[in-house]
């Protein structure tokens, strides 16, 4: 698991190179940041698509997601 971590960093930064304590410190923390970040953006495109989560784009750019609101009913 960690060799995969470290061969995945090292495939999107080929000029990196660092300590013991460095890749255990930063590449490590970065790498599962970037896995997790991937996975949650999937949950959330599985939850927008179902109704339960909703994406709002701020007028800045940045999106922001939150539980959807239910449907007014009539």
């Amino acid at each position: 698991m960690i060799a995969q971590q470290v061969a995945r960093y090292l495939h999107a930064h080929p000029d990196a190179s660092d300590t013991v304590d460095g890749i255990a410190k930063w590449w490590l923390s970065r790498q599962r940041f970037d896995d997790a970040s991937e996975l949650v953006r999937d949950a959330l495109e599985m939850l927008i698509a179902r109704g339960i989560v909703e994406k709002r784009t701020m007028a800045n750019g940045v999106t922001l997601f939150r539980r959807a609101k239910a449907p007014d009913r009539e």
